[in-house]
């Protein structure tokens, strides 16, 4: 329960530096070679995931978890899964006229290890969820 308590801490951490634009969070969560797979199906590393934070260029009015549910392997590994709705989510691309919406609800998928005492995602990846 703990580990379960811990992770979806980190999780809620996480989304709300997107609001506050402040990659402290996100500095201390993701390991240094995690691998972050967009819902566009483009990839991402800590490096790129704290620039679009720190820029500014992806806002929303919320962004809230539904469903869910850590799955601990181990002492040291454990996966989160769950659906995230962003209400008038937009992303600001350099060189395109206006912003993408990003709204929506989309499932989630984080993958954590424990390394020096402290959980760090090492994997995410999120997938649009396409109205039926």
């Amino acid at each position: 329960a703990a580990i379960e308590a811990e992770i979806i801490k980190l999780e809620r951490e996480w989304a709300d530096s997107n609001k506050t634009h402040s990659s402290e969070a996100v500095k201390r969560i993701l390991a240094d070679n995690a691998v972050i797979v967009y819902p566009d199906g483009s990839t991402g590393s800590k490096d790129v995931e704290i620039k679009t934070i720190e820029s500014g260029t992806l806002t929303a009015d919320s962004y809230e978890m539904l469903d869910t549910k850590v799955t601990v392997i181990d002492a040291d590994s454990a996966f989160i899964t769950g659906r995230g709705v962003i209400k008038n989510g937009k992303n600001v691309v350099p060189g395109q006229k206006k912003p993408i919406d990003i709204s929506g609800e989309y499932r989630f998928l984080d993958v954590y290890a424990k390394r020096d005492g402290k959980w760090q995602v090492v994997a995410s990846q999120a997938t649009k969820i396409l109205p039926q």
